[in-house]
């Protein structure tokens, strides 16, 4: 049997037309699967279809990695994408027989500001890898 690692790290990517995503964590095994401190940035579309930078170090909000499964929820309050719109991003992954990798999707939510304010989404593939 291999020996229990008291702690390891995950790392996460997406790349498409709508967002590219890079981020990485270190994950205390010890105290139930904990992810602490992640770096990383995300690059979304803004409405004029330039890219803007967001970085998810203090965004993290929720994250569970039990066995098979892991999700991150990072949410960043008033960005500077489109002069102050909320970000939400979801990744959801499990674990393959196969390959050993994780694969799964995002859910991306930017909240807009102002009056016309709407909820758009996005949705796509997602990668992590855990050690």
């Amino acid at each position: 049997a291999a020996p229990v690692a008291a702690s390891g790290g995950i790392s996460c990517e997406a790349h498409d037309s709508a967002i590219r995503l890079d981020v990485l964590a270190d994950v205390a095994r010890a105290i139930g699967a904990r992810v602490i401190s992640p770096q990383g940035e995300l690059k979304i579309k803004d409405r004029a279809a330039n890219w803007q930078t967001i970085a998810l170090n203090d965004g993290l909000v929720q994250s569970w990695i039990e066995g098979r499964d892991a999700k991150l929820q990072f949410y960043i309050e008033k960005t500077a994408l489109n002069g102050g719109d909320s970000v939400e991003l979801v990744i959801r992954t499990a674990r393959q027989r196969d390959s050993g990798g994780v694969k799964g999707r995002y859910v991306l939510r930017v909240y807009e500001q102002g009056a016309d304010a709407k909820v758009l989404t996005q949705h796509g593939q997602a990668a992590c890898s855990l050690d």
